[in-house]
Formats: C-alpha cells, sequence, structure tokens
C-alpha cells in the first residue's frame, strides 16, 4: 500500500471504531441526504450554567472549570520579562513613584527593601545601558545626583526572564 492509501484506510478504520461508520458510508452513497443521528454517539446537552462565584462565566454541564495551580516555578509568559534592562527600568520607576507592591513583584522583599531605605529622585533617572558582568547576571547604571549612581543588578535568561537580584547606591 502506498502511504496516501494508508492514511485514508486509518481514518476510515478509525471512523468505524467510533462507531460512526455506517454514517460515512450513508453520507457517501446519498451525500445530499441528511443521516440520522447514530444510536452510539450520546446526545449533548449545550445548556450553560452559571460558574459559582464568576458572574459571567457559564460552563457546559460536566465540565470542570480548571483549577489554578498553588505554586508557580516558572513566570509565564506575560508575566516574564526578556531584557535585563525593562527588569531595571521597572524597578526604577515604581521605586520613584514609591510602589512598593510592584518593587516587590520584580526584586523580592529584601531587594526592595534596601532600593527604598533610600529617598527616591524627583524624577526617573536616565538609565545607562546594561552591560554583561557575568554569565546570565547584568549590571545597570542610573545617576541620581551629581555624584551619586544606583546600581541594579538583574540575572537571568530571556527564555527564562531576568529578574533584580541586587541594588547598590554608589559615589
Amino acid at each position: 500500500m502506498r502511504p496516501g492509501r494508508i492514511t485514508v484506510a486509518a481514518v476510515v478504520l478509525a471512523a468505524a471504531a467510533a462507531g460512526v461508520g455506517s454514517d460515512i458510508a450513508r453520507s457517501a452513497s446519498h451525500p445530499s441526504a441528511p443521516s440520522p443521528p447514530s444510536a452510539s454517539v450520546a446526545p449533548t446537552t449545550t445548556t450553560p450554567t452559571a460558574t459559582k462565584g464568576r458572574p459571567g462565566v457559564t460552563r457546559s454541564p460536566g465540565i470542570e472549570a480548571p483549577t489554578a495551580p498553588t505554586t508557580r516555578t516558572t513566570p509565564s509568559l506575560a508575566d516574564r520579562i526578556s531584557d535585563p534592562q525593562v527588569a531595571a527600568d521597572r524597578l526604577v520607576a515604581a521605586w520613584v513613584r514609591g510602589d512598593r507592591v510592584a518593587a516587590r513583584n520584580l526584586a523580592g522583599g529584601a531587594v526592595t527593601d534596601r532600593l527604598f531605605s533610600e529617598s527616591p529622585p524627583a524624577q526617573t533617572p536616565a538609565a545607562l545601558p546594561c552591560r554583561l558582568a557575568d554569565l546570565a547576571v547584568f549590571v545597570c547604571s542610573y545617576p541620581i545626583a551629581e555624584r551619586s549612581e544606583l546600581t541594579i543588578i538583574v540575572e537571568g535568561g530571556a527564555s527564562a526572564g531576568y529578574g533584580v537580584s541586587g541594588v547598590e547606591f554608589g559615589d
């Protein structure tokens, strides 16, 4: 048998095994005639029911709503930051506007506490380009005063995402 015939034979065999072989044969011999429903196929209900606690969300009977995972080991694609400069810039912006929650999401508690121990400048400082310091470690700098600089250490990779692992204030 040729590969094309094997594929057709496999589809026909699978359809026959599913109990719809007679419907296929009937529609092939009389394509314009509608075929009656097969006795082996259970009728489906399409009556949606409201999902408890979630207005406007409906589900079909017998279908369970997906549950959220209890722990996250990797960030979702929407949360993943694929550029170390973006991670550092977002942290600096959160610091300048006084948003500790956003800062903790980017850097964790200890780094956020260290960052917020210093007063932010009135405006978001201009960023110097991040530079590679070690394998998967970037150093991003922000001049915050005449002779003062904020250094942000960012670790990670583009596929897994970048996160802030440290901050330093220096001259």
